[in-house]
């Protein structure tokens, strides 16, 4: 009997690992529909809409762990193949319970990346290792030439949509943008501009977008520019690898590396902020070490000085780097580094980016704000706000953070974990932001700590192949090979199957004809405030400005009602001091999909009222005679569907005064349309009482005619507005 359990016993413990890896499959490849990696959040299908049926993973998991492995019918081979992968039984407690918490997911991702380190290890172990499929690679030239044109083509071509579908806010490639066009049209500017754009230290994009904007003054010319900032990575890395004396297969396998890489594949975009200065760190640094392994110092010393120019924190790079070097016990240079990269950053900070930012203290330092007000503090907290500090510092989204940089090489960076010092400041830095939702892999802070780990990770494994350490070597790149896709997959802007894909961007309708539309009524060059998404489009034609700054006579003010990047209270502020100021006249409106559009023109004089065409007095009793009668929920409004030769038509009345604005919800058939009263040109708390919008419906088929109803909701903020008129002339007045 005995005998018998312990010859079953591989085969039962092949079912558990089928079971654990069937339920992950099935609950993070098939059940789960995609993942947010900026909040750390994980969205599932609903129980009744699961793409595949609950046991599709079970299955795929008894293939992998059970027939596979018995398909020579050798149980000692089936025990060799368990052994491998016992980590997974750390996944069981994970697994237990189904959570939207984005932690556990990555722990699991672990325990299976250790799983095959301990498979790779085993396999390396073997008197006889199978031949290879394919002959090695004598050259990699032409595939590294092939993965960097995918890179830039992906990147320009993700750019180029988010852009033209009002996906890309205008911060941070627009302000830069902005700052680069100022240095082209105006040249009276003072010269600390060029050494300073948009709150940081960076003279040296600064001046390279400048010049490429000279020749080619377009958005393309950011986005093409920035696609090949962050993908030249790719080749550099191969040349970088060749120098480490790596093989070519396993050069080509850092090179394809870099291309899946989260960080990496997430800065075409950033979110929605788009080009950073920061892209131009990567290459740099992998120039330097480059040079650093060819023992030219030539090259350590221009390519050191250029990453000084790309950002005031790459003193912090440096100053870990430096950390290093001391650890190392090369102390003379380490301290003269640590100490020269101290008094440099206090430089940048305290006297450089305040002159050009016309402020007196450091621009990010609003970053740390409940760790102090200056860098003395903040750099105290730890004893001045021990309780602040501590809790910042190891909040749930760090450890995130953290695993989702080094999961990808984390057993070659496990080899020499020394070299992890220099990524100890940048990561403080990071992680003490008070805002918490920059902490991933998809913003830029990561930028600088991912090239660190990047090339930790390949002097590690040319270290593992000069010690001929076959095992660990086979183990740790068997781990890489799956976690880089397997971090693609999840949190990579994969194109289309990925769980932070860009697909969702990818349908997004283009919106060239509404933009257009609304320059149409805008000559070129004229000064406009606008919000944040529409600015973007602003950015080359006209002399735009942040939307709440006061008035000045012959602006434009284009203003999205429904603009996300503000709060509602602020825009119903602004919207309350357009309506109030009698220099303000309306233009036009623009419905495009979620967006509505609302222009004004700020004129020299004081404006009669508008007579807008689609707003008309109408008294109780002609209004009673027009048309059907239409269910609206408020008591202030009451509705009749007009129908004639033209089509049909929605006539809402104001029966009675209101103090705020609302929305109106369409509802008819399957169909919801929203619509702010008088298209946001005139607030409904602007009308008199038996005001009535006209609205037209084409998309309304008679049979939906029965179900056709109205909810007014009122606009956030917007009741607020009579407290607001003492304010009034400090706002709308230059």
């Amino acid at each position: 009997m005995i005998r018998v359990m312990r010859s079953s016993f591989p085969l039962l413990l092949s079912l558990l690992f089928s079971a654990i890896a069937g339920l992950t499959i099935q609950r993070y490849l098939f059940d789960l529909r995609s993942l947010d990696p900026v909040y750390g959040q994980l969205h599932f299908y609903p129980d009744t809409a699961r793409p595949l049926p609950g046991y599709a993973g079970l299955l795929c998991g008894f293939a992998l762990f059970t027939v596979l492995p018995l398909r020579h019918g050798n149980f000692s081979a089936l025990a060799a193949f368990n052994r491998s992968w016992l980590p997974l039984l750390l996944t069981i407690p994970l697994l237990a319970f189904k959570t939207a918490a984005f932690l556990p997911l990555l722990l699991i991702l672990l325990c299976w990346s250790w799983s095959f380190y301990r498979l790779g290890r085993n396999a390396a172990a073997e008197p006889s290792p199978p031949p290879a499929l394919f002959p090695p690679p004598k050259t990699g030239l032409l595939p590294v030439c092939l993965l960097l044109a995918a890179g830039v083509a992906w990147s320009c071509y993700m750019q180029f949509h988010a852009y033209r579908a009002l996906y890309l806010l205008y911060h941070d490639w627009g302000e830069y943008a902005t700052d680069y066009l100022k240095l082209i049209r105006e040249p009276d500017r003072s010269l600390i501009h060029y050494f300073v754009t948009g709150g940081h230290w960076n003279p040296l994009m600064t001046n390279v977008m400048t010049l490429a904007l000279r020749i080619f003054p377009a958005p393309e010319t950011i986005f093409f520019l920035n696609s090949l900032l962050i993908y030249s990575l790719v080749p550099l890395i191969y040349w970088f690898a060749r120098t480490l004396k790596l093989p070519v297969a396993t050069a080509l396998f850092f090179a394809l590396a870099v291309l899946l890489n989260p960080v990496v594949s997430n800065q075409s975009l950033s979110l929605f902020y788009g080009y950073h200065p920061i892209n131009a760190l990567p290459s740099l640094l992998t120039l330097f070490f480059i040079s650093k392994k060819r023992g030219n110092r030539a090259g350590m010393l221009l390519f050191f000085l250029l990453t000084l120019l790309v950002q005031e924190t790459v003193t912090v790079l440096w100053f870990g780097y430096a950390l290093l070097l001391i650890a190392q016990k090369r102390w003379k240079s380490g301290l003269i580094l640590a100490v020269g990269m101290v008094l440099l950053f206090l430089l940048f900070s305290k006297f450089v980016i305040p002159a050009a930012a016309e402020t007196t203290a450091y621009t990010q330092m609003f970053h740390y704000h409940q760790l102090g007000d200056s860098i003395g503090e903040v750099l105290l907290s730890p004893f001045l706000r021990p309780r602040v500090f501590w809790s910042t510092l190891f909040a749930l989204n760090n450890f995130d953070f953290l695993l989702c940089l080094t999961l990808p090489f984390f057993f070659l960076l496990l080899t020499r974990p020394l070299l992890l010092l220099p990524t100890l400041p940048l990561l403080a830095g990071v992680c003490l932001q008070s805002t918490r939702d920059v902490q991933n892999v998809v913003l830029q802070y990561g930028v600088d700590l991912n090239i660190i780990l990047i090339l930790a990770a390949m002097c590690n494994c040319a270290r593992l192949f000069k010690m001929n350490s076959r095992r660990h070597l086979c183990g740790a790149l068997a781990a890489a090979l799956f976690c880089v896709p397997a971090l693609y997959f999840f949190t990579g802007k994969v194109p289309k199957y990925g769980k932070y894909s860009f697909e969702p961007i990818a349908q997004l309708p283009k919106a060239d004809k509404v933009v257009n539309f609304l320059k149409s009524h805008m000559p070129p060059g004229s000064p406009a405030q606008a919000s944040a998404r529409i600015r973007s489009q602003l950015v080359f034609d006209y002399r735009s400005r942040k939307l709440g700054s006061p008035f000045v006579p012959g602006e434009y003010l284009l203003v999205d009602l429904f603009d996300g990047c503000m709060s509602r209270r602020e825009l119903e502020e602004i919207r309350f001091h357009i309506a109030s100021d009698p220099r303000i006249r309306p233009v036009t409106f623009a419905h495009w999909y979620n967006h509505h559009y609302a222009l004004f023109k700020v004129e020299n004089e004081i404006q009669k009222p508008a007579e807008l065409p689609f707003l008309r007095q109408m008294p109780p009793e002609e209004f009673g005679t027009r048309g059907l009668p239409v269910p609206i929920d408020s008591p202030a409004f009451s509705a009749r569907l007009d129908t004639t030769r033209q089509g049909k038509f929605l006539r809402v009345r104001l029966d009675s005064p209101i103090s705020h604005d609302v929305d109106l919800h369409i509802y008819h058939g399957n169909s919801h349309q929203e619509i702010t009263f008088a298209h946001g040109l005139r607030p409904a708390y602007r009308c008199p009482a038996g005001t009535v919008f006209l609205i037209p419906l084409p998309q309304l088929h008679d049979a939906d005619i029965p179900t056709l109803r109205i909810e007014a909701f009122p606009r956030e903020g917007s009741a607020e507005s009579d407290r607001l008129r003492a304010s009034l002339p400090s706002r709308s007045r230059p």
